[in-house]
C-alpha cells in the first residue's frame, strides 16, 4: 500500500516569516501553482482519498489536489501544524531580537526543548503517527494521500523511521508543495526513495 505525503503550498505567512503553527494564511499564487504541479505529478497514481489536516492553507492545498485527482477530502486535526500559540502571527527574526529564550531553545535545541505554552514535538510525533496508523486502517487497499505541514511531517518522518527528534531535526527540509512516498506492508510503514521531493 502507497501513502503520498505532501506538505501545503507556500502562503502569505511563509513569505514574511511569520509563525504560523495553527493560525493561518491563504496560499500565495506562488503556492497555487506550486500545488498545480504537485497535484500532475500525482495524476496517474490512483489515489482516491486525501486525509487533510484541518487548517485552512492546508485544506484550500487539498482542494486543489482533489480537483485534479478526483478524490475524496477527508479532514483529520491529527494533522494540523504543532501548536506554537504565544509565537503565531509573529515575524521569527523579532522573537530572535527580542532574545526570546523559549522560542530560541525551541530553534537551537530540539532535541531538550520543553514548554508549558506550546506543544511538544512528543506529542506532535505521537498524533500524527496515530493518524497515519488508523487512515491506513480505515482505508486498507486505497492509495492515500496526506496533506499536512512543515513541522507535522518532520515528526511524522521520524516516526517512519523510529528515530527521536535530535539536535539535527530542522536539517531535514520539507519544502512547499514536497512530495514523501511510504509504504506499508500490513506491520510496517518505509520511506520509499527519497524524502520530500518537488514536482518536475
Amino acid at each position: 500500500m502507497l501513502i503520498y505525503l505532501v506538505r501545503h503550498g507556500q502562503t502569505v505567512f511563509n513569505t514574511q516569516g511569520r509563525i504560523q503553527g495553527q493560525q493561518d494564511s491563504p496560499l500565495t499564487e506562488t503556492g497555487i501553482a506550486t500545488t498545480q504541479k504537485t497535484a500532475l505529478a500525482l495524476k496517474d497514481k490512483g489515489i482516491t482519498t486525501i486525509v487533510s489536516s484541518c487548517l485552512g492553507r492546508a485544506q484550500q492545498t487539498s482542494q486543489i489536489l482533489a480537483q485534479n485527482l478526483g478524490a475524496k477530502i477527508v479532514l483529520d486535526e491529527r494533522l494540523n501544524e504543532i501548536r506554537l500559540t504565544p509565537w503565531e502571527g509573529r515575524r521569527k527574526q523579532d522573537l530572535i531580537k527580542e532574545n526570546n529564550q523559549e522560542y530560541i531553545s525551541y530553534i537551537t535545541k530540539p532535541h531538550q526543548y520543553t514548554s508549558t505554552q506550546c506543544e511538544e514535538f512528543g506529542h506532535l510525533m505521537q498524533r500524527t503517527y496515530a493518524c497515519l496508523c488508523d487512515v491506513v486502517e480505515r482505508y486498507k487497499g486505497e492509495t492515500l494521500l496526506l496533506v499536512s505541514h512543515e513541522i507535522a511531517l518532520r515528526t511524522l518522518l521520524l516516526a517512519i523511521k523510529k528515530q527521536p527528534v535530535t539536535a539535527d531535526f530542522w536539517k531535514t527540509i520539507v519544502p512547499q508543495s514536497s512530495i514523501t512516498t511510504i509504504s506499508y506492508d500490513g506491520k510496517e510503514f518505509s520511506l520509499v526513495g527519497d524524502c520530500c521531493q518537488l514536482p518536475q
